[in-house]
């Protein structure tokens, strides 16, 4: 093994942890790393997808066709259970808070209720939810 792997071997402590091939290494992704981009927010998935497409245009990225076939067989689970999950952790959270205000909105004795204060909070809720990119729904 040690002939095999030398850079694990090193007697050197300088430089024990460093790979001096960084570039010219080829990337293979396994399954389960390609579909966690999925979970990430628009903005870590850019720069996977743009890291990505650099190593694809130098020759550096290698996608074995096993990878390949089970991530478009578990693609459609994997943005499903991401929408639920983002449903979850997002949007129910949210609209427990706009069920809490319509209903002080409802008190009239309520100090929230009176002034707009509660409609103020109600707009920046919705400004919020969009710059984070949530759709929300008011009746």
């Amino acid at each position: 093994m040690r002939r095999l792997f030398p850079s694990f071997y090193e007697d050197d402590d300088s430089n024990s942890d460093s790979f001096e091939h960084w570039d010219e290494a080829i990337f293979a992704f396994d399954t389960s790393a390609l579909l966690m981009i999925f979970e990430y927010g628009p903005e870590l998935q850019n720069n996977w997808l743009t890291e990505l497409e650099r190593l694809k245009g130098k020759g550096r990225l290698f996608l074995p066709y096993q990878v390949a076939s089970e991530y478009h067989l578990q693609l459609r689970k994997r943005r499903k259970e991401v929408i639920t999950n983002a449903e979850e952790y997002f949007v129910k959270p949210i609209e427990e808070i706009i069920s809490t205000l319509k209903k002080i909105h409802q008190n009239d004795r309520h100090p929230l209720s009176k002034e707009g204060i509660l409609t103020n909070l109600v707009n920046e809720l919705v400004e919020r939810a969009e710059m984070a990119e949530i759709t929300l729904v008011f009746l």
